[in-house]
Parts: C-alpha cells; structure tokens; sequence
C-alpha cells in the first residue's frame, strides 16, 4: 500500500513526458545534472565546456624540448619489444650509444615526459634529431647518416 498515492503518479507521469531541451536526456545521470545544471547532451550546452567542468580537464603544459645529448642516447626499457629491436639494429651497425632504462631512471623518466614522450624507445643523437618508436627504415636512415 502506498502512503502518498498523489506521489507514485506524478512519479510515472515524469516518466511519460517527454523531456524538456536542455534539462534531461535519456540515459543521462543524475549527478552530471546536479554538477552541470544541464544534461550533458543537451543542444545548447558546449560539450567540451561541460567535460571540462565535470572532471575538472586542465590544459596540459607546453612541452619542455629535450636536452641534447653529448652522445647518441637511447631511452626504453628491458621489456619493450621495439626497444630491443632498435638496439640490435645499433648493435648490428656497430653504432656506439648510451642506454638509459627507463624503468630504473626516474630522472631521465620526467625528462621525457616533460618532453611530451609518452611512446619508447626514444633515441635522441647530437644533432638534435629525435625518434620517437622507430621503424626499421627510420633506424637504417640513422645509422646511413652516422656513418
């Protein structure tokens, strides 16, 4: 038995009705509409001012370029397979390089992320050139003009 019959009818007669723009949409959530004010779907609501406002998305920071090495410089790590791939290719040429393993260097870890280098390995050489996930005609060229 209901207390408040009056209640349970308004309560399925909001759900007939169709919804207002800009208020509520279908599947929207309740707390994205308490934080918001607006459902997310909503026509005259910028989505990407509401994103912004629901998880709180800064801008990211410009990149810091990466410090130029004095040799040529191979960040990865032990456990990537491209990061293998790219030192067997040096090795094979007999290029001489620094290995820096990103899962034990903190430092150099930040730098690159500092640097906007999310994806490994990262070879950086003297002239200022960086590779970020080489193919094997990237390395090719590399080790051509090293050479």
């Amino acid at each position: 038995m209901l207390r408040n019959p009056k209640a349970a009818v308004s309560r399925r007669d909001a759900r007939d009705r169709p919804a207002r723009p800009g208020v509520h949409l279908e599947g929207c959530e309740r707390t994205e509409r308490r934080r918001v004010g607006r459902c997310v779907g909503a026509s005259s609501v910028n989505p990407v001012d509401t994103l912004r406002r629901l998880f709180a998305i800064t801008s990211a920071p410009d990149p810091v370029p990466l410090v130029i090495p004095d040799e040529l410089t191979v960040y990865g790590a032990d456990w990537c397979g491209d990061c293998r791939r790219a030192k067997r290719h040096l090795d094979a040429a007999g290029v001489a390089y620094r290995w820096v393993d990103l899962t034990q260097d903190r430092a150099a870890k930040a730098m690159l992320d500092a640097a906007g280098l999310r994806a490994i390995p990262v070879i950086a050489t003297v002239d200022g050139r960086i590779l970020v996930e080489p193919s094997n005609a990237e390395l090719r060229g590399l080790v051509e003009s090293l050479t």
